[in-house]
């Protein structure tokens, strides 16, 4: 198999590899959903100072007051009176406890969020030094080795992006010296494996 076949064949493993592990962590581990703007809509409070046609003339409900939000803008169409109304729930206690619930249901979420993004990473990473290791030992394999090779550093820069919520809480520092555990770990495998690989040829 000549140089040029050997190297797609090795990008091809290495891509298809890395997009099947990321994949089926996705499948099988799926990220949470964040619900809590159609669980805890504040905006069926303000629906009731809408009458029934401005809902037909626009063919559905008022969009939802946004999270956080304390004021509204006057959509077109609405009139003073509607406004007020509006003003009128917004200063409501019910109104401000939605809110609440609305903030804390966002809180609970990114707890959640950070807790699958965590697992996500060290299963990930796991998976990827595996690879990278199992890569060198199939070196001879050539192609299908340094496939299995790439894939795992794919893995690796695809769990960083994959688990951000994770890896964005580490120190700036902590995260330098992960990155260089990683290189230090490809370049001392690297030069083993090509030394041991030269010795055999002389």
């Amino acid at each position: 198999m000549g140089n040029l076949a050997k190297a797609f064949l090795a990008i091809g493993i290495a891509v298809v590899f890395a997009v099947f592990i990321a994949y089926g962590t996705h499948v099988f581990y799926e990220k949470p959903n964040n619900t809590c703007w159609q669980d805890i809509n504040c905006g069926r409070l303000t629906a009731v100072c809408y009458g029934d046609d401005y809902v037909d003339k626009f063919g559905e409900r008022p969009v939802p007051i946004p999270i956080r939000e304390r004021s509204v803008p006057i959509p077109i169409g609405e009139t003073e009176e509607t406004r007020e109304c509006v003003q009128k729930v917004m200063q409501s206690d019910e109104y401000k406890q939605c809110l609440d619930d609305q903030d804390r249901c966002n809180e609970e979420y990114k707890s959640m969020e950070y807790i699958h993004a965590r697992n996500s990473f060290f299963v990930l990473a796991v998976i990827a030094i595996i690879s990278i290791v199992a890569g060198f030992y199939f070196s001879y394999l050539e192609g299908i080795g340094s496939g299995i090779l790439g894939g795992g550093v794919l893995l690796i820069l695809w769990s960083l992006i994959y688990t951000s919520a994770f890896w964005e809480t580490w120190n700036r520092y902590v995260k330098l010296f992960a990155l260089f555990i990683v290189l230090v770990l490809l370049i001392f495998l690297g030069y083993k494996k090509l030394e041991k690989h030269s010795r055999k040829h002389h």
